[in-house]
């Protein structure tokens, strides 16, 4: 599981290094839209930051106990953290795209 963490951290990194070039050359400037859009773009970019270190640093260092109980609730958060990953990337994935549809 922690080669899985640490591959999918590397993975959801570059998507963050991606969306942020994609809003750096792709997005309009700060003139033209609003505050509060700018400000919800740059939240959500910080939070796929976040994620991404968060299983970074998973993978390095976790591990499964040894008792029964422990491995059921250490897959069940490593399951809900690529949830939640997948999430915040394919959401701001999709704010950004329909956002800039909208603004053309």
């Amino acid at each position: 599981m922690g080669i899985l963490h640490l591959t999918f951290g590397i993975l959801i990194f570059a998507v963050f290094l991606i969306t942020g070039q994609y809003m750096r050359a792709d997005y309009p400037d700060k003139e033209v839209i609003s505050q509060e859009l700018r400000l919800l773009m740059r939240s959500r970019h910080i939070y796929i930051l976040f994620s991404a270190l968060l299983h970074i640093c998973l993978g390095l260092y976790f591990q499964f106990g040894s008792k029964g109980w422990q491995k059921i609730l250490k897959t069940f958060g490593s399951v809900l953290l690529f949830v939640s990953s997948g999430f915040l990337s394919g959401r701001l994935l999709q704010k950004l795209i329909t956002s800039r549809i909208l603004l053309i």
